[in-house]
């Protein structure tokens, strides 16, 4: 790996893994509404000047339609359903969870009929990572550490950013990348504009909670795609689909040290296990994923 691969590969790990602590700061005083209108409106401007820049706009639009639906499935909906559910669950939970994509992207590709990717190793993965999955809900319910409903509301966030690589394949390989973000990004503003207006929070805000929504949408959605991106071309899909393992460790770090969370006893027990079920998930044909920022 170059020294240049080797900076894209830590940044975008570092980068992943900070979303979730930024999005509970915010839900100190914002609702979900207004977290994803921050997300969207700030880093959509950016997308939508860089991808103008490098005049890779206006070939997107002649695949508006699947844009849209990959803006649902990958922004629209899952920052929502993420937000609310760090209303009930820590951080490190979510950040963790983040490291079942590689899983699901398996399942879909299996039920899809792509039978050349389904090993026994991988088949071993994917229930390694569903014991871990039923053992951090379990174990972190029974002693009221976690709530079920807000886990739930990950795991289904985690599908949608597993099927995102696959739509991209299928109908938008043609099309600019950095186009197709910035179509999304601008589209799920326009969804929760309104929304988001009207749960505003009032009066003036701390600095600290400026400060969280200028880093989620800028470094985090913004900065953080463009990373990942050249992170691909530097390094290949196969090295970038190791951020699966990084950004749920940086994740559970920053959670403890800087969030205050606690290492819940699931966590502790439940970590080593999904991580070795995504190890297995992952092979040189696996499919490559979407950063799930």
């Amino acid at each position: 790996m170059s020294k240049r691969g080797f900076i894209l590969f830590c940044s975008s790990s570092l980068i992943g893994g900070l979303p979730w602590w930024f999005t509970k700061v915010l839900l100190e005083t914002f609702h979900p509404n207004s977290i994803v209108l921050i997300r969207g409106s700030i880093a959509g401007l950016v997308m939508l000047i860089y991808a103008t820049y490098r005049k890779m706009l206006i070939p997107s639009f002649k695949k508006w339609r699947w844009i849209l639906v990959f803006a649902f499935i990958q922004m629209t909906i899952p920052w929502w359903l993420t937000s609310y559910a760090q209303i009930s669950i820590d951080s490190t939970v979510v950040g963790l969870l983040m490291a079942i994509i590689p899983i699901f992207a398996l399942f879909f590709a299996f039920i899809e009929g792509e039978r050349s990717t389904i090993t026994k190793s991988r088949v071993i993965g994917v229930m390694t990572g569903m014991i871990g999955i039923f053992l951090l809900v379990g174990i972190d319910a029974a002693i009221g550490r976690s709530d079920i409903f807000g886990v739930s509301l990950v795991i289904l966030c985690t599908m949608g950013f597993a099927y995102g690589p696959r739509l991209v394949r299928r109908h938008l390989s043609e099309v600019p990348t950095v186009g197709v973000l910035a179509i999304a990004m601008i589209f799920t503003t326009l969804i929760w504009l309104i929304p988001g207006i009207r749960s505003w929070p009032t009066g003036s805000l701390d600095l600290k909670y400026v400060l969280a929504g200028l880093a989620i949408s800028l470094l985090c959605t913004a900065i953080g795609f463009i990373v990942y991106l050249e992170a691909i071309k530097e390094i290949g899909p196969q090295n970038t689909a190791l951020l699966s393992f990084t950004n749920p460790i940086i994740s559970v770090l920053v959670g403890v040290l800087f969030a205050n969370e606690v290492l819940s006893l699931g966590i502790i027990i439940s970590f080593p296990i999904i991580m070795l079920g995504t190890y297995l998930s992952l092979s040189k044909r696996g499919p490559t994923q979407v950063l799930p920022i």
